[in-house]
């Protein structure tokens, strides 16, 4: 059986939002609500509005000191755009075996374009066979972390 979570929360199967919060085991202080299940044939659009009570709700509800949000790819998906835009700041994800340094640049160039703060970009699945040469990341990154520093004063 699927936890109730978000989509149950959205399409409004359940209307407190302690009752999709789960307490991750072995770790007092890790919480999370799961996608959870849609019951009804059709996809309920996120709205802006929705999302953003969504959001109020959790944070004045909990005393959280991060809330993070896993979402869809950025490209193709509304809710992501929607996500993006509410959030406080973004890290994106990026996996190395299949994504193109001209795709990370264009991400970050379009989030920027569009006044989204991005604080980070995690790299994972780096195959080892793939020639070190084919990613110049390090002097890719070394750009946008000076980018990053003049943006977000840590």
């Amino acid at each position: 059986s699927i936890m109730k979570g978000f989509k149950n929360y959205i399409n409004e199967e359940i209307s407190d939002i302690d009752d999709i919060t789960q307490k991750v085991i072995d770790n007092e202080n890790l919480f999370f609500i799961s996608t959870g299940e849609n019951k009804s044939k059709e996809n309920k659009l996120i709205s802006p509005d929705d999302f953003k009570k969504f959001i109020e709700i959790i944070d004045k509800k909990n005393n959280y000191d991060f809330i993070l949000f896993d979402s869809p790819t950025l490209f193709g998906s509304i809710d992501s755009k929607i996500i993006t835009r509410l959030v406080d700041a973004n890290i994106l994800l990026f996996n190395l075996d299949n994504t193109s340094k001209k795709f990370i640049k264009r991400s970050l160039t379009t989030l920027d374009e569009l006044g989204i703060k991005t604080i980070g970009v995690i790299l994972n699945k780096k195959n080892s066979d793939i020639d070190n040469n084919l990613f110049d990341f390090k002097t890719f990154f070394e750009k946008y972390l000076k980018l990053l520093k003049q943006l977000v004063k840590f």
